[in-house]
């Protein structure tokens, strides 16, 4: 590789947000390159080259256990609320009424709990909202899958891998494998 000689390709590989990594095959080598470092890998030192596509089925097991867990917290969130409410009106109605005697600060500490609970009752179906949408969001990045470009060579095996079915990486392979394939017998 010289100033001269133009990459065959380039495939970007995202590494965070911001940055990403640049895979460049030449005819002789490949280069990675980051935001911080550049390393040289001869194709004669690669021993195989591949890129696999795989669904995420963690993901989207979790995904599927957080819906399920929003649904339950939404089925609980009606009879909880019904049944802290009305409890918590009778004992204001008793508060009301003075019919406490004694226990009244008993009384007022069991509204308050009793209110707390309406309360809190009345914020489950916001909860359970959050719960779906987080959920959607797991199935959706594990429907996505991942694409993975993996490089052997000399006992090491490195991984790029991309968000998504990326065709460019399998393009990266079959290039960089044809590559491999001219220089050895």
């Amino acid at each position: 590789m010289n100033e001269e000689t133009p990459p065959i390709a380039q495939v970007d590989v995202p590494i965070g947000l911001r940055s990403a990594k640049r895979l460049a095959p030449y005819p002789f080598c490949i280069t990675d390159r980051g935001p911080d470092y550049l390393e040289t890998i001869p194709l004669g030192a690669l021993a195989s080259v591949s890129a696999g596509f795989e669904r995420d089925e963690k993901k989207l097991q979790r995904g599927v256990l957080l819906m399920i867990a929003a649904l339950v917290v939404y089925a609980v969130s009606g009879p909880l609320d019904s049944l802290a409410g009305g409890a918590a009106a009778d004992m204001a109605a008793r508060l009301g009424d003075g019919a406490a005697g004694g226990g009244a600060s008993l009384t007022r500490l069991l509204y308050a709990t009793l209110d707390l609970l309406d309360t809190l009752a009345k914020l489950l179906p916001a909860a359970a909202a959050a719960l779906a949408l987080w959920g959607v969001w797991r199935i959706v990045q594990g429907v996505l899958g991942t694409t993975t470009l993996t490089l052997v060579f000399g006992g090491v095996q490195r991984e790029y891998a991309a968000r998504g079915r990326a065709a460019k990486l399998f393009d990266f392979a079959e290039l960089v494998g044809r590559g491999i394939g001219r220089l050895k017998p």
